[in-house]
């Protein structure tokens, strides 16, 4: 089942819980799994029935562009990350990739870092 890692913002509907276990194949489903077990995460990650605009899905690492439709797999994480904004505009347009990486310390239970490749407007590798 897949492993759900849990928002701070959102940890007072798990019981302060940072990682929870659900059953499902998508990101769909694995939203009604926790709602089902925790009432109100529906609510806090969805506007209807996408996700919200201020939410991003991640499986296994990789920001998803399937959004709820995106496979899970039994061993996978899933990491809600609620939008960060500012910044400059102009860079958000020449965005070749993001990525997605997860690190575990003694300090934070799980800390992300986000790795922008910004490349005026050529096409971005993978390094």
């Amino acid at each position: 089942m897949p492993t759900v890692w849990i928002p701070s913002l959102m940890r007072d509907l798990t019981g302060g819980r940072t990682t929870v276990t659900v059953e499902g194949l998508t990101v769909r489903q694995v939203i009604d799994s926790l709602e089902a077990a925790y009432p109100g995460v529906k609510a806090r990650l969805c506007d209807g029935d996408r996700l919200s605009p201020s939410i991003t899905v991640a499986v296994d690492g990789v920001v998803s562009r399937l959004g709820m439709r995106q496979p899970t797999g039994e061993h996978s994480e899933i990491t809600f990350i609620p939008t960060v904004s500012g910044g400059d505009v102009s860079a958000s347009r020449r965005v070749g990739e993001l990525r997605l990486c997860g690190t575990r310390s003694s300090s934070w239970p799980r800390t992300l870092e986000l790795s922008l490749n910004v490349n005026n407007g050529k096409s971005a590798r993978s390094p």
